[in-house]
């Protein structure tokens, strides 16, 4: 039996392109137990409403190399890969 968490972050930013402070960017962190582990998927978007400027990433990596590199996320992004490794541990200990 599985377990998912969902984490949705959202924010405002300074546009790459043209340095407004009215950039949007969202998060959005979903983590699934599986068979071969816990895995994380991660969609990050940025809109900016001036000048129309946007980007999109996503990805899909187990939990164990998403910690690993958490320093390279946003600190909000960072606390939510804390939790989810956190529950990971918690509730392996459990099973």
């Amino acid at each position: 039996m599985g377990y998912t968490l969902n984490e949705q972050l959202t924010d405002i930013t300074i546009c790459p392109r043209c340095s407004a402070p009215s950039a949007i960017y969202r998060y959005s962190i979903s983590g699934e137990r599986s068979d071969d582990g816990v895995y994380i998927r991660i969609v990050y978007s940025m809109e900016c409403d001036i000048c129309g400027y946007s980007e999109s990433m996503r990805g899909s990596m187990p939990l164990s190399v998403a910690y690993k590199l958490r320093h390279l996320f946003i600190p909000r992004v960072k606390i939510a890969l804390e939790k989810t490794y956190l529950l990971a541990e918690k509730l392996e200990k459990k099973a």
